[in-house]
């Protein structure tokens, strides 16, 4: 990586190890584990809206907005797994048989299990 001019406030100025450090204000810098723009790569909604095309991705419901659709689908398929939108470390991971209304009011990316 290489440095970029401090006068520059969009720019990273310095890598250190795996924080990015980025100038918010004259003067100031802050510490950032992930690069402006990349949000997308660790949403679970937005990179499945990215990549809805992709023929290898299993069918895949952000909820609340495709409940509809996820209760048709339901009705084919068996196992069902729900992640929240954002986070990580297997918070909030589920494994479901039946599609219930508490799974579809709770903002989630729900999609086909596959073993």
């Amino acid at each position: 990586f290489r440095r970029a001019e401090e006068a520059d406030p969009q720019a990273c100025v310095a890598i250190s190890r795996r924080f990015a450090r980025v100038p918010v204000a004259p003067g100031t810098v802050t510490l950032m584990n992930h690069f402006p723009g990349t949000h997308i790569l660790g949403r679970k909604d937005c990179l499945y809206r990215a990549m809805r095309d992709s023929p290898w991705l299993p069918a895949a419901y952000i909820l609340p907005d495709d409940a509809d659709a996820l209760v048709e689908a339901a009705a084919r398929e068996d196992y069902w797994i729900s992640k929240p939108r954002a986070g990580g470390e297997g918070r909030d991971v589920k494994i479901v048989k039946r599609v219930d209304a508490e799974l579809l009011s709770r903002p989630s990316c729900v999609s086909k299990y596959v073993a």
